[in-house]
């Protein structure tokens, strides 16, 4: 096996164990200390991914530990970092014990990207962040096909990229074309104009059937889009176009919900976050806004789901566009393991 291409498949599982199996908020974990780098940092492994830990506790006391040992561990997510608690040795217990792995850097970010062959810019970020929301296996040689189809769709790119990993993932054909129809629905032009008469088209996208959005809903797995339209029963008339996309885990049990809706003249922005089929989180968006919405609007809604769900109260949480537009891929994050993304 070519050795960069190595590097490249034991990174990527080193995150998908990171994002999947170890890093989950209160996930236990078996840890092996290999190594004593010195002034408090170790090396060791976590379910067989190399990782890099800090026993230096908050109070600046250092915890001792043995190369060759290993203890069970509790993970904890917390402001940015990764809490790896000991569980079953006494004299580490304690919030003062904290073994720690920070969130990966602009910096190592972009080294990696420029060692598989990728720009270092936010185009080639992004999609790496799509292949770990996808669960994909760093291919460097299919991100760099999907990059240089991407940056063909001006303006659209990030977009773009995220819609041809989706294809990827599912194995699925299509045209550029096709995808820039996709584009297009997604964003909830179907070629009709809102305010318009339903079914009179206004000529921007005519021909658009949903043919490549069809197909990636009748392969299993991953993504699946729904558009639609807001009528005024009436007269008929348009009043708002948008798209639903929902994100499956492997048991088939929405993950993410991410909902877009043109309206009087605004675009509405919501990503609901979802843990084992309950949600958990909302994050929202309106442009153009004004500076009172960003306390207002997600304070109303907050208040009007508590009405809902009498259950448990539901954060709603305001936040850039950027960060849940499309898959939402942009809040994936990168760690670094054994001094590496």
């Amino acid at each position: 096996m070519d050795a960069s291409l190595a590097k490249v498949q034991q990174s990527f599982l080193t995150k998908n164990l990171t994002a999947q199996k170890i890093l989950q908020e209160g996930s236990q974990v078996l840890v092996r200390i290999t190594g004593d780098r010195g002034n408090g940092k170790y090396e060791g492994t976590v379910a067989g991914a190399k990782i890099l830990l800090n026993a230096k506790g908050m109070g600046g006391a250092e915890t001792k530990l043995s190369v060759g040992s290993s203890f069970v561990a509790t993970v904890s997510l917390e402001k940015g970092q990764v809490q790896i608690i000991p569980k079953n040795l006494p004299v580490l217990s304690g919030s003062e014990n904290k073994l720690t792995m920070e969130l990966a850097n602009q910096q190592a970010i972009f080294s990696f990207l420029e060692s598989i062959g990728l720009p270092a810019e936010e185009l080639s970020y992004h999609l790496l962040q799509q292949f770990k929301q996808l669960s994909m296996k760093l291919d460097s040689s299919l991100l760099q096909r999907i990059r240089n189809v991407a940056v063909k769709f001006k303006g659209k790119e990030k977009s773009a990229s995220e819609l041809l990993s989706l294809l990827a993932r599912k194995g699925i054909n299509g045209s550029e074309d096709e995808l820039l129809e996709l584009l297009a629905e997604l964003d909830g032009d179907f070629g009709e104009q809102s305010g318009k008469q339903h079914g009179e088209h206004s000529g921007n996208h005519s021909g658009s059937h949903f043919s490549l959005m069809n197909k990636i809903n009748s392969t299993q797995g991953t993504w699946y889009f729904f558009p639609y339209e807001i009528i005024k029963k009436s007269e008929a008339e348009i009043t708002g176009t948008g798209s639903i996309r929902m994100l499956m885990n492997d048991a088939d049990r929405i993950k993410l919900l991410n909902l877009l809706c043109n309206y009087n003249d605004k675009k509405y922005l919501f990503s609901l976050l979802y843990e084992n089929g309950s949600l958990e989180k909302i994050k929202m968006n309106v442009s153009p806004w004004q500076e009172e919405d960003i306390q207002n609007k997600p304070k109303k809604l907050e208040s009007y789901i508590s009405r809902l769900s009498k259950n448990k109260p539901i954060e709603v949480l305001w936040c850039d566009s950027e960060e849940i537009e499309g898959s939402a891929c942009a809040s994936e994050d990168f760690f670094m393991v054994d001094g590496e993304v």
